[in-house]
């Protein structure tokens, strides 16, 4: 679940008193007033001024990693998506991510045929094979080669369920300026269940993972608030079918991107499922799941 909110600063202003009065020794003091103030004022202005100043802590250059996103989301019309990207980690200040547009990419079925994918632009590989298809109790592995070094993965796809209505309502949350929505879907009963969902609207997009212990069996829902989005927009919600090892891994990452402040817990490193078979110690980032993925588009009403 997730809130949006915005914070607005106050503001304040400094002004001197203007005193007149005939007393020459009140002048005086009230001139040794207006000095200090004057000083003060001085002294903020450049105190604030100083805290423009931009400043960038020297940081330890961590060794570069590759990051393998891959997922494969099979739909229920059967369509597929097969979403590969590759990357490697830079430097805390650098923005721009650095592709990996050389790498030799394939999936293998457990029958052993072979898919190959190539680079489309900024490190996302796809494949022109038709014949592609993700089956149901097969397993998938996926292998990358990155300059001469192996990185591999095996899965296989992991069903979902539909999601089956919305509730909206207005003037929600502690604001009381949020919407409030409720997206719902069946859980089967007598199986432990994950669940990876992901929120699309205009302002941006989020995600949540969630397990069934407290809900196993049950008609439920999840439950999120947006703010500034406004009547006739439409937002995308997708359930996707994960694994216990994906929830995992989904839970880490979201509690580590949720931080606030210096003194939350310093950040662990969120390792996936993909392992480098070459190198075992130099580790890539980044995980491979199959899932089945349904996507329910509703649009805010008033």
């Amino acid at each position: 679940m997730m809130t949006l909110h915005s914070y607005r600063a106050g503001s304040a202003s400094l002004s001197n008193d203007a005193v007149a009065d005939k007393n020459r020794f009140r002048e005086s003091g009230n001139n040794s007033i207006l000095c200090m103030r004057l000083f003060l004022v001085i002294l903020m202005a450049f105190t604030m001024q100083s805290c423009e100043d931009v400043i960038e802590l020297e940081l330890d250059s961590a060794e570069p990693r590759v990051v393998i996103d891959a997922a494969i989301n099979v739909f229920p019309d059967g369509s597929q998506e097969n979403r590969i990207r590759i990357t490697r980690t830079t430097d805390f200040y650098e923005v721009e991510t650095e592709a990996i547009e050389t790498a030799i990419v394939r999936v293998i079925d457990q029958d052993g045929t072979q898919y190959d994918f190539d680079h489309i632009s900024g490190g996302f590989y796809g494949t022109t094979d038709t014949s592609f298809s993700i089956m149901p109790d097969t397993e998938y592995t996926l292998e990358a080669i990155v300059e001469s070094e192996l990185y591999t993965a095996t899965e296989e796809l992991v069903t979902a369920v539909p999601l089956t209505g919305v509730e909206q309502e207005s003037d929600a949350g502690f604001s009381g300026e949020d919407r409030q929505f409720k997206v719902f879907f069946s859980d089967p009963g007598g199986v432990a269940n994950y669940y990876f969902f992901t929120y699309e609207y205009n302002g941006g997009s989020f995600f949540e993972v969630l397990e069934d212990e407290f809900f196993d069996g049950s008609d439920i829902f999840t439950l999120f608030f947006l703010e500034d989005t406004d009547a006739g927009e439409d937002v995308t919600v997708t359930l996707y079918g994960v694994d216990e090892q994906y929830y995992q891994y989904g839970f880490t990452l979201a509690n580590q991107l949720n931080q606030d402040g210096p003194f939350e817990t310093q950040p662990a490193t969120v390792r996936g499922n993909i392992v480098n078979a070459s190198k075992p110690e130099d580790f890539p980032f980044g995980y491979f799941r199959i899932s089945e993925a349904y996507p329910f588009t509703f649009t805010v009403e008033d």
